[in-house]
């Protein structure tokens, strides 16, 4: 007879209680949650890892941590569309010259 080895179910949290063990508001975690990345607000992360569940997003906890620490990683080097202000354009004439 075989022995059947139940597979590890990852613990699930809900979006509330993810934003409030990372610190942040819950509308920014909630935000982050956007289906197209075009809509969502600049300065708004990655979602973490999740799982839905109908309409509900459910973020993996064992993942959460993680996701945390890297948090500001990516908005290092971010390119701003548009034209440049004043100010970044006389800081831009300032470092060509010296």
């Amino acid at each position: 007879m075989a022995t059947v080895v139940p597979t590890p179910i990852p613990h699930l949290l809900t979006v509330e209680q993810a934003a409030i063990i990372v610190g942040i508001k819950y509308s920014t975690m909630r935000k982050a949650f956007m289906s197209d990345r075009s809509q969502r607000p600049t300065g708004i992360p990655e979602p973490p890892p999740h799982e839905r569940l109908g309409r509900r997003v459910m973020v993996i906890a064992r993942y959460l941590e993680n996701w945390a620490t890297n948090l500001g990683a990516g908005a290092v080097g971010v390119k701003k569309r548009g034209r440049p202000s004043k100010a970044e354009v006389a800081r831009r004439q300032q470092q060509m010259a010296a």
